[in-house]
This record gives structure tokens, C-alpha cells and sequence, in this order.
């Protein structure tokens, strides 16, 4: 069966958007600490897991302050959704 040229195109086009609005992991993060105010110099650990629930979603903590931060980054748009403040 023949594909046509727009329909192809089309595939294309809606692939590499997909890419280009996917969020890396260095972006999560520094969505995470844009949103606490603090630098990467200024905590002291943090981590980013990739993991679907139903929408794919970074896993991000950091420690800062005495304070463990958790957060999910949505990996298509970027929203950042606080799930948990633990004291160290």
C-alpha cells in the first residue's frame, strides 16, 4: 500500500514536535529549582527519574536547606506539580 507524500509528511511533522517539546531531565531540574528559588550551587543533592503513570513524568528531589523537596515534572509540557516537603 502506498503512502501519500502529505500524509508522510504529516507523520514527520507531529514526530519531531513530539521531540522538540519533550523536557530533558537538566530542564526538569531546573524547573524544580527555579520554582524553590535556589541554584544548583546552592543544594545539596538532587535527583531526576524518568516514570509513567499514565503520562510520562519526571520524579525529582532535592535537598536543600534541611528540607527534601519532592516533585513530577510532566515530560510534554514542562508543568510542575508539587507532590511532597519532608524536614530532614
Amino acid at each position: 500500500m502506498k503512502k501519500n507524500f502529505a500524509s508522510t509528511v504529516t507523520s514527520f511533522n507531529t514526530l519531531f514536535t513530539g521531540m522538540l517539546n519533550k523536557i530533558t531531565e537538566e530542564r526538569a531540574l531546573r524547573i524544580v529549582l527555579d520554582n524553590l528559588g535556589y541554584s544548583e550551587e546552592e543544594i545539596q543533592y538532587s535527583s531526576v527519574r524518568g516514570t509513567t503513570y499514565g503520562v510520562k513524568v519526571y520524579d525529582v528531589k532535592v535537598v536543600a536547606d534541611g528540607e527534601v523537596f519532592y516533585y513530577t515534572i510532566d515530560m510534554t509540557t514542562g508543568r510542575c506539580s508539587l507532590k511532597n516537603i519532608a524536614f530532614a
